[in-house]
This record gives structure tokens, sequence and C-alpha cells, in this order.
């Protein structure tokens, strides 16, 4: 995954205090979120299926590529800082 860090140097960046949501189920955002630091949630529902705190993990990538509505929840544990990919995918969105 750290691999992918070093080709979004120049993506926009944003922090997140601790529980603050990134993606939220059944939303279609159109948003890759890729974790530079600190530690996430997933959720399904109100249960929590995952934690992720490894850099360069991406997020959102099921709904950009098969055009569908995110199929969890995304939020913050800890302040977390994130690169955002979100502009240009509205040029492959589907019509």
């Amino acid at each position: 995954m750290r691999e992918i860090l070093s080709f979004c140097q120049k993506l926009p960046e944003t922090t997140f205090s601790p529980g603050e949501t990134l993606l939220a189920e059944g939303r279609k955002d159109k948003i890759l979120y890729i974790l530079i630091e600190g530690e996430v949630e997933i959720l399904k529902g109100d249960f929590q299926i995952n934690t992720v705190s490894e850099p360069g993990a991406i997020f959102g990538e099921m709904s950009v590529l098969l055009d569908i509505p995110h199929t969890a929840t995304v939020k913050t544990l800890t302040p977390s800082i994130r690169k955002t990919i979100s502009a240009w995918l509205t040029r492959f969105s589907r019509p």
C-alpha cells in the first residue's frame, strides 16, 4: 500500500478529527480517499467490521468503479490525514 503514496503526493490533503465520517453507507460521492495517517473504522450499519491504519489504504473505490452507493461507512477513530481523488472522476462516470 505504501507504493500508492508516491503517486498521490500532489493530491489535495485534508485532516479529519476523530468521529468524522469520510464515506456514508448508501451514498454515492464519486470520491476516493487514500489514508496517509491515522486510524479509521469500517461500519456496516452500526456494526464495526474492521479498523484500518495502514498508510496508502484506499476507501470508496468500489462505489466509484462499479457506480454503486457505498457499501459501508468509514469514520475516523483518531486524527487522520487523507488525500482525495474526486474532480477527475466525473469524467469517467456513467451517463
